[in-house]
């Protein structure tokens, strides 16, 4: 057998097929085990390598078995005894794959083995994912992944080779059948700058309570814990949480809580949460990498801070990241619960003052527009029977948004040219919790480029919200820019939604997401390895956050 140039002694037993290989390497020992070796003609063998453990038993325990990767196809299923059917089956059903520009290979794990084998990849993947299997430095967090697909059929994801690739992991099943299918994907510029910030986080386990009282950001912990915001607010919708990013694929350590968020893991005072892991307060690996995918995905690292939402049950949960310090991470999230039936819109003589400055970014406008569609199932006066045409004053400024919720006898799509305009479909639909959504674009003749978009829930059938848009327009939507049909009275249906408790929580969140966008204009946001900068800068901003809803004196809830 030929062998990596360091392995020059072994013990093969020839019943088993499997090598154990042991060396010294005087601050850690290295243990090898390569699972059913033949000659190198049939067999290209990765070495799966464990480094840093002393004692020996401790690690032979801990050891895993390696990938092996299949050379001859033929010869690997005499060799393990694999029927000609079920071989020609797996190759036909994923021989596509073998045609995808990206890495991408198929590993199976047969039923009560540990040992994952290399099925199929194609020649992208031959470099980049055979050098992730056998990095020790690389493996663990690729081989999580897989493991994680296996346990709980859900995807997962492995950031490796020197911060360039993404590495995504999917299940797939053949004839009752488990298979991992490994794709690798090229990294944005600004996927990989998130992702440096990740690499250079604080170690794991960091523990903050135990070095220095002076270090920065012990004042926000206390903060926290003494929960400011909540107590500006008067609620106990809003949970507020200093945790630290990835210490381990789908494990984060909770540095501080607000006494909601105690309260939320069965704990009363946000103290005994100090230092905790997720997984010791009972959130799976799964759960943590999901919430980290959506941090990921929202993050802009030109100010360290993530916007996004998302459904829990019967709550929406509003979420605002901000990178405070090194691998640290400061979130505040407001919880809404889903409205019950609306009421009829009350006379406007008792409705509250008009809210000229009501303005929502992308995500909470959603969360507005899902809460009209409910509002206009019990109030049929703001709907329109038929497709309405954009006025001319929709034109005259780039910042106006035409909205309206249309119900007819039939659904709104397919449209045709019933607005005036021929539009182009996305061809898809999105979803957002119970929001579905369709885009569509189109061109003016002086060469204004439009959008539409169509939204719908299937729990009210035949009622839809149909929005319009310039493309050139991506910042918020401002009430004083809302147009629509002569029933679509803009002004009423958002002085009576905005009365409502879950958006006075909503308008709240606005109001830190404007202290933070223009913080960020007036100065200039701290580099996350200046800490005692970062730390002054979140805190300045909150503080100045309370005082400015104190003196507008908005209702408290």
């Amino acid at each position: 057998m030929t062998f990596p140039k360091d392995i020059t002694a072994g013990t093969l037993c020839q019943c088993t097929g499997k090598l154990s290989y042991r060396e010294d390497f005087g601050t850690g020992r290295q243990m090898i085990v390569v699972q059913r070796c033949v000659t190198p003609a049939e067999w290209n063998i990765s070495l799966r390598v464990t480094l840093g453990l002393r004692d020996f038993r401790t690690q032979a325990k801990r050891c895993q078995d390696l990938f092996c990767q299949r050379r001859d196809t033929n010869i690997e299923m005499k060799r393990q005894r694999v029927t000609d059917e079920v071989n020609t089956e797996e190759r036909s059903a994923f021989a596509v794959l073998t045609t995808d520009e990206r890495p991408t290979m198929v590993i199976k794990r047969r039923s009560g083995s540990s040992v994952g084998e290399i099925i199929l990849q194609n020649q992208a993947a031959e470099e980049l994912l055979t050098q992730v299997v056998s990095d020790e430095s690389l493996y663990p967090q690729f081989a999580a992944a897989v493991d994680s697909v296996y346990k709980t059929g859900q995807s997962a994801e492995a950031i490796v080779n020197t911060l360039q690739h993404t590495i995504k992991t999917k299940s797939a099943t053949l004839s009752n059948q488990q298979y991992v299918i490994v794709t690798a994907k090229k990294m944005k510029e600004a996927k990989r700058s998130w992702v440096q910030l990740q690499h250079d986080a604080i170690p794991p386990r960091r523990n903050l309570f135990e070095e220095s009282p002076e270090h920065p950001i012990g004042p926000l912990i206390n903060t926290v814990e003494q929960d400011l915001i909540s107590r500006t607010l008067g609620t106990s919708s809003v949970f507020l949480l200093i945790t630290s990013e990835l210490v381990e694929p789908g494990i984060v350590t909770f540095f501080a809580v607000n006494p909601g968020v105690a309260a939320r893991y069965g704990y009363s005072n946000p103290l005994q949460i100090r230092g905790k892991t997720s997984q010791e307060l009972g959130l799976s690996p799964p759960e943590v990498m999901n919430m980290a995918r959506q941090h990921r995905s929202h993050y802009d690292p030109n100010i360290q801070r993530a916007s996004y939402s998302y459904d829990i049950a019967n709550v929406t949960m509003l979420c605002e990241n901000k990178l405070i310090s090194p691998g640290v991470n400061l979130s505040v999230l407001f919880a809404l619960s889903k409205p019950e039936p609306t009421l009829p819109a009350p006379p406007k003589s008792i409705l509250p003052p008009v809210i000229l400055d009501q303005r929502w970014n992308n995500h909470h406008w959603d969360v507005f527009l899902e809460d009209l569609l409910n509002h206009a199932k019990d109030n049929a006066q703001y709907t329109s029977p038929t497709r309405q045409k954009l006025p001319a004053a929709f034109f005259e400024n780039p910042n106006c948004v035409y909205c309206y919720v249309y119900q007819g006898a039939e659904g709104f799509l397919p449209s045709g040219q019933s607005d005036g305009f021929r539009w182009k479909s996305s061809c898809s639909t999105t979803s957002q919790g119970c929001l579905k959504k369709r885009y569509f674009y189109a061109s003016t003749a002086d060469g204004k480029k439009l959008r539409r978009r169509v939204m719908w829930t299937e729990k009210i059938p035949n009622l839809f919200i149909v929005e319009y848009r310039h493309i050139s327009h991506c910042g918020l939507v401002q009430a004083e820019y809302l147009l629509g049909p002569s029933m679509m009275d803009w002004p009423v249906v958002v002085q009576h939604l905005c009365a409502q408790k879950n958006h006075q929580v909503l308008r709240a969140m606005n109001e830190i997401s404007q202290h933070f966008d223009l913080g960020a204009m007036l100065s200039e946001t701290p580099a996350p390895d200046e800490p005692h900068e970062v730390i002054s800068y979140v805190n300045g901003i909150l503080s100045h956050w309370a005082t400015d809803h104190h003196n507008k004196n908005i209702p408290l809830l």
